[in-house]
């Protein structure tokens, strides 16, 4: 049982068409709904008198990709990811992807107009601000580590100069039989109790 507030939160981009099962909130041509459900968010911490410091956003894998864009919107609160996908263009399941992009979009070019929506780093850019961000990974989970990680690292050395800069940590583990599965509930729950106290 979780001892603080809580809000959960399903990407509405899943409702576009009813094939998709993982959509990264792209949204629909101009609808950012990963944007637009900031807002709502932002709203909704606020009447709660909530700092956005003492906010920890959360979520693994897809989730963990709407986390981190979603700590983009509500600055100031820090966020906690596990094998997290960071450049969904370069993700395994290559038919999710390419059927997200052909639904959502009418654009015959979406990673010109809306690169934003596909990697972090450009919406670090795009944005001027890197919130804070703990990286849980598992080594033994390829689909995170080669694909996600390590490009995550080599775009950020080329990444243009953020005025607003956070500091990321990657905690990594040794999981052999968990692979891209997250860390268990009582786990990633004394994790973000630490993050919360931390702030």
């Amino acid at each position: 049982m979780l001892k603080t507030s809580s809000i959960f939160c399903m990407d509405p981009t899943l409702y576009v068409n009813g094939y998709l099962q993982v959509a990264w909130g792209v949204g629909k041509n101009e609808n950012y709904y990963l944007e637009n459900s900031s807002l709502i968010l932002k709203q909704i911490i606020a009447k709660m008198n909530i700092k956005l410091e003492n906010t920890v956003i959360y979520g693994t894998s897809a989730g963990g990709y709407l986390s981190v864009i979603m700590g983009i919107y509500l600055r100031g609160s820090s966020v906690v990811v596990d094998n997290s996908q960071f450049d969904i263009s370069n993700w395994i399941v290559k038919e999710a992807f390419e059927t997200v992009v052909t639904l959502c979009f009418d654009d015959d070019k979406p990673f010109e107009k809306y690169n934003d929506r596909f990697n972090v780093v450009d919406a670090f850019e795009k944005n001027n601000y890197v919130p804070k961000i703990y990286i849980l990974a598992n080594l033994c989970s390829h689909a995170d580590n080669s694909t996600q990680i390590v490009p995550l690292l080599k775009r950020m050395e080329r990444m243009n100069n953020i005025d607003n800069f956070n500091n990321i940590e990657i905690i990594l583990r040794y999981e052999p039989e968990k692979g891209h599965d997250g860390l268990n509930l009582p786990d990633i729950t004394k994790f973000i109790y630490k993050i919360l106290g931390e702030a």
